[in-house]
């Protein structure tokens, strides 16, 4: 081995062994004291071993020379997940900042404990930044490693589609059988409640109003056929069956053209075969599932669309700019934050190619999706429920502030009791840390009052000026959907499920069958099934498939691994826009539950489709 490279991975493993020997060896006590105890002998003997371990893998890798380019975006992936690690994960699992046995104290009353803490942090974060790095270094080199062949050449290899569709439904079938005639979760049957007008709550806009037309319509032509309304429900779930096979399959027969990797069209059918989200919300009645089925077409026809200015694909009505601009319009219609992750990806689009067509497609979208929430749907008397969704963390802010105790005087005191329904004791004492509802669910501000709504915005970013660290830990307890290791509050949320007829708004009597389709779901057979599915969503190494954060990681190093290249292929870039896009929304998310992050979870198999293509970029 070249003296060079031995030196280069040599001092790489140390560099990356003494910040975390150091680390794992310093504990922060609340006392503010810190003291270096005896060394975890198990802990540090599997540093040292995976150290020598990686060391051997990093000297055959170093055999080819590694640009300064691609070393500036090892690093910069590198530093962004150990962030991740080291500062968002512990907030998220615990609401103090931990790594190891080291606690980042939440109070600011001590100064000396603030900047001790902070000491301890950025020894944590450099020990975990050059320890990832190495590992995003081997990751890259594997990648280069294994450039051989066509990649970027069109597969003679096509998909059997009826044999696909049958795999897909055979696998899908226990799930469909079981909770025949389908399921509903809480908020599809909460829309569907102010449709037919039980509960006594009035029709908003608070849910996507075009999937409430589509779903309710279903219902009733059911009814025609079955009053009870299990007829009507069953044809909801046909619908989304009917969606959800169309876009895996044409998932997937894309991927068997692309893709020269057996390995990643194996697991892309296996994915969305025996995947258990899949199938959960393929059944379940609810926006959730046909947004992310959309988003994840939108993100493959991107790629299409950009790929065949560059060479030759087979011929397809699917990557049409019109066919597309169907999709952006369902993405769009299907769920309120829809908007901002098409209209903005389709603007990229249009700046890339620069052409007129996609253009217009863009104005269409833009005038059609304001024609439709601020005519159309006010015109059948539906309700603006307003933007509240877009407090969710000033409300956090606000919340764990007066839940802590700080002291919050002056104008800013003022403006938050008039901000609020209740009394600043009793939104302190509704604060809860995962979930930003109940304390959001208190705010008096009207979100058509854009002066009120600035003014409680800027008093809470008063309050997080005045109490920084309360602040951040409350952002980033709710924000989950980016931490490995979180799989996603409210798994049961999650599972479909008939609506618990003792709760009167939700069962709201719209579906006479309600009570027996209850009685139903909670029979052995059903409470065995979904204990299974628990236990599969726990269960390591399958639980990662579960966890949000996994699908942001990919982002972060896919993106770092196709810039690192020096010709950047931007059919790889902008295909992912919508996915990052969607990233960026789930920031302000009111919780980290699964569902928000579905449109990740769902274009995995195409995210490996696109590192396979960013490996052979230059070749």
């Amino acid at each position: 081995m070249d003296k060079r490279i031995f030196n280069e991975c040599l001092i790489k493993y140390l560099a990356m062994l003494a910040p975390m020997s150091l680390a794992l060896c310093l504990t922060y006590q609340e006392s503010g004291v810190i003291v270096v105890k005896p060394y975890d002998n198990a802990r540090i003997i599997c540093v040292v071993v995976l150290g020598i371990m990686l060391w051997k893998a990093m000297s055959r890798h170093y055999s080819v020379m590694v640009t300064p380019r691609t070393r500036l975006f090892e690093m910069l992936a590198a530093l962004a997940v150990s962030m991740i690690f080291t500062i968002g994960q512990p907030i998220s699992d615990s609401g103090v900042l931990v790594f190891s046995k080291i606690i980042f104290a939440q109070s600011v009353e001590y100064q000396i404990t603030k900047s001790v803490s902070l000491l301890v942090l950025l020894i944590a974060l450099i020990g975990n930044t050059v320890w990832i790095w190495t590992l995003i270094s081997l990751l890259f080199g594997k990648l280069d490693e294994y450039s051989s062949g066509n990649v970027l050449g069109i597969s003679c290899k096509s998909i059997d589609i009826p044999l696909v569709v049958l795999i897909l439904l055979l696998c899908w079938m226990p799930y469909i059988v079981i909770w025949f005639p389908g399921a509903i979760t809480s908020d599809q049957s909460n829309q569907l409640a102010q449709f037919f007008g039980y509960g006594d709550v009035p029709l908003t806009d608070r849910f996507p109003f075009f999937v409430g037309i589509v779903f309710s319509s279903l219902y009733k032509i059911g009814n025609c056929v079955d009053s009870s309304g299990i007829t009507g429900i069953f044809l909801i779930s046909l619908l989304q069956i009917f969606v959800s096979l169309f876009v895996c399959v044409t998932i997937l027969r894309w991927i068997y053209i692309l893709s020269q990797s057996r390995l990643i069209r194996v697991f892309s059918v296996a994915f969305f075969a025996l995947f258990p989200l899949v199938p959960i919300y393929t059944i379940s009645v609810g926006k959730d599932g046909l947004h992310a089925f959309l988003l994840a077409l939108f993100c493959m026809q991107l790629f299409l669309f950009l790929e065949s200015k560059q060479r030759s694909l087979p011929e397809s009505k699917i990557y049409t700019p019109w066919a597309i601009s169907i999709v952006a319009l369902l993405v769009v219609l299907t769920r309120n934050n829809g908007i901002f992750l098409a209209v903005p990806s389709l603007l990229v689009l249009a700046l890339i190619t620069k052409k007129r067509e996609i253009i217009n497609i863009v104005g269409i979208i833009l005038v059609a999706s304001i024609v439709w929430m601020r005519v159309l749907v006010p015109s059948f008397g539906v309700a603006n429920f307003g933007s509240r969704e877009v407090l969710s963390i000033p409300a956090q802010i606000v919340g764990a502030n007066l839940s802590a105790g700080q002291k919050i005087d002056g104008n800013t005191k003022s403006i938050l009791e008039n901000s609020y329904s209740a009394s600043l004791k009793k939104v302190g004492a509704s604060y809860v840390p995962d979930i930003s509802d109940p304390s959001k669910g208190l705010l008096a501000v009207d979100e058509e009052d854009r002066s009120s709504t600035m003014s409680y915005c800027m008093a809470a970013f008063t309050v997080f000026r005045e109490h920084p660290l309360t602040s951040i830990v409350a952002v980033f307890r709710t924000t989950m959907n980016m931490y490995p290791a979180t799989p996603g509050t409210y798994w049961y949320e999650d599972c479909p499920y008939f609506c618990d007829p003792h709760d009167s708004f939700a069962a709201a009597g719209w579906c006479p069958s309600a009570k027996s389709l209850y009685e139903k779901d909670g029979s052995k057979l059903n409470t065995t099934f979904r204990n299974a599915l628990y236990i599969l969503h726990r269960s390591f190494p399958l639980s990662v498939l579960y966890t949000p954060g996994t699908y942001f990681i990919l982002l972060v190093i896919l993106y770092c691994y196709t810039f690192s290249k020096n010709r950047i292929r931007v059919g790889i870039v902008c295909s992912a826009l919508p996915l990052v896009f969607l990233e960026t929304v789930l920031f302000a998310a009111p919780c980290g539950s699964i569902r928000y992050a579905l449109p990740l979870i769902f274009s995995l198999p195409f995210v490996l489709m696109l590192f396979e293509y960013a490996k052979n970029i230059e070749g």
